[in-house]
């Protein structure tokens, strides 16, 4: 057996480019308390206390494929993916060699000439797109393409109102919090944005009353994220989009998410036939190498937005490396049968969740959502937390919503081989079965410790440092 590289015992993350892929147990470990340190002190303080508490390596340090790998080789599957960014799965070889042959020509843009391969990008989606959905704009992130189209629906129609849907998620910049719906991340960061408001979703009857003459969009999502994966049906939105018309206001759509095959269908909206005036699309068309997301909108949009030709303006948006990665992550997609494949898996995904209900009636109630955006609804809130700790122990990385505990969010890559989808789905429903023997007393208990040693490490923590002040 290859021995492991001998590392010096201080300042493992001065000197990165210089560790090897994989280290030894102790210097994994070593590098990991590096890494939470700076965080604590510099970051985030609570994902660095959970993974304190769980007491495991979790460190993320290659990836590949369907699966993420810590320095000493532990890996585990992510069928999470940072909201579905990882469709492609991690480092597709197509993506990532596009990016490298785009570095060695142009990194980022000067901003003044035209690039061609921004331009090969907003052809190919607009190829893809909805039609009459023709003119784009590049962003970085979902968030500053929701910006985006808020700020292009008032500038269309002259009109500051904006409608958006409760338990939406379009972001947390201070406009998108103004129309999404959870109160708790709206908590402290008020007063919203003018003319913002929130309504219930899959109700038209709301939608009749809160969207006026005096509203610029509605904005929502045709699969939620955020409240349990729930689908607006084809009536809800064949409603919206006719009284939209009927009062003049902009129908936004924030697929995001839910767009490029990960509701199953090419676009969220595409079973209902309902076009958007305005499509904003992210995460998957990343690739999941380069941030990078989109605004698409029609020639209604445009004319409206006539008198401001630069109606927004970014540094990095459109860049050459991050439209060379969504220009490769899009070919990937009609090429070479990804599409294809995350909908057949969707569907193999909800014929095993539909057999897991039938099962596990005392571990899990239902399940939402469409094709690979699935949330499984436990039977009980406290069941959440605790499906999330078992099968990650069994290498697949899914997660409860803090919000609403009960609902555990599962978004497995299109590019999972059918042994790596049977791995997914034995590591969750061993975990159900598991859970499904426990006692409302074991779930008690269970949850209890875990907040017992959750307190001693946080006071063993605090001590420590106190120790060394």
């Amino acid at each position: 057996m290859q021995s492991q590289p001998t590392l010096p015992k201080q300042g493992l993350l001065s000197q990165l480019n210089d560790l090897p892929d994989v280290m030894s147990a102790e210097q994994s470990q070593q590098l990991l308390e590096e890494t939470l340190r700076v965080y604590e002190d510099h970051i985030d303080r609570f994902l660095p206390l959970y993974v304190r508490v769980l007491g495991e390596e979790m460190l993320e340090w290659r990836a590949e494929g369907a699966f993420l790998y810590s320095p000493s080789g532990q890996r585990w599957m992510d069928c999470l993916g940072a909201g579905g960014v990882f469709g492609l799965g991690f480092r597709h070889p197509k993506v990532v060699d596009a990016v490298k042959k785009q570095l060695d020509r142009v990194g980022l843009s000067a901003r003044l000439f035209v690039n061609p391969v921004t331009a090969a990008l907003a052809q190919k989606l607009v190829s893809l797109a909805p039609a009459g959905l023709d003119q784009v704009w590049f962003a970085n992130s979902g968030t500053e393409s929701l910006e985006a189209a808020l700020k292009l629906a008032r500038l269309a129609t002259g009109r500051p109102g904006i409608v958006g849907t409760q338990y939406g998620y379009h972001g947390m910049s201070i406009a998108t919090l103004s129309i999404s719906g959870l109160e708790a991340w709206r908590k402290g960061t008020e007063p919203a944005v003018g003319g913002s408001s929130v309504i219930p979703f899959n109700d038209i009857g709301s939608v009749k009353k809160a969207v006026t003459a005096d509203t610029a969009a509605l904005i929502l999502e045709p699969v939620q994220w955020a409240s349990g994966c729930e689908v607006a049906t084809t009536e809800y939105l064949k409603a919206v989009r006719e009284h939209c018309d009927k009062v003049g206001a902009f129908l936004i759509f924030d697929e995001v998410q839910c767009g490029l095959g990960r509701a199953g269908t090419l676009w969220g909206h595409t079973p209902s036939g309902v076009v958007p005036d305005i499509l904003c699309v992210g995460k998957i068309l990343s690739g999941g190498v380069m941030p990078l997301a989109a605004v698409l909108y029609n020639d209604k949009v445009r004319h409206g937005e006539r008198d401001r030709p630069q109606f927004n303006n970014s540094s990095y948006g459109g860049n050459p490396m991050s439209c060379a990665a969504g220009l490769a992550a899009l070919n990937v997609m009609t090429d070479d049968g990804v599409l294809d494949r995350a909908i057949d898996l969707g569907a193999r995904l909800g014929v095993a969740l539909d057999e897991f209900v039938k099962k596990y009636p005392k571990a899990i109630k239902a399940h939402r959502g469409a094709g690979l955006m699935r949330c499984l609804e436990m039977k009980q809130p406290s069941m959440g937390s605790v499906i999330q700790d078992y099968a990650r122990k069994r290498g697949v990385i899914i997660a409860s919503m803090m919000h609403m505990p009960q609902f555990v969010r599962v978004s497995p890559p299109f590019t999972a081989t059918d042994e790596e989808f049977a791995f997914f789905l034995n590591a969750v429903e061993e975990s159900l079965a598991e859970i499904a023997r426990m006692s409302l007393m074991d779930l008690m208990r269970y949850n209890n410790d875990f907040g017992k040693h959750a307190q001693q490490v946080m006071m063993k923590l605090a001590q420590d440092r106190a120790a060394e002040a």
